[in-house]
């Protein structure tokens, strides 16, 4: 019987050193790269879904900030006018 596929140590550590630095997408793209070899790791997979929240929590909070920015810069703009 042949041993089931592993991934590569290194990309292990490439998530954690991601993860530790809060480069989310980066985690994530290990992450998925860790699962193409082993397609049942659970904690992989627990990962996947969390990094993959996290990733759309933020961008919707960027999407909000981005919009606040934009109604203070026509507010201030309003004032101008006055």
């Amino acid at each position: 019987m042949s041993e089931p596929k592993r991934a590569p140590v290194d990309f292990f550590i490439k998530m954690h050193s991601a993860l530790v630095a809060k480069n989310y997408s980066t985690a994530l793209d290990f992450c998925k790269a860790i699962l193409s070899f082993e397609q049942t790791n659970e904690t992989m997979m627990t990962f996947h879904e969390l990094l993959t929240k996290k990733i759309n929590m933020m961008d919707e909070e960027s999407d909000s900030t981005d919009s606040s920015r934009s109604k203070s810069s026509l507010s201030e703009s309003d004032n101008d006018l006055i």
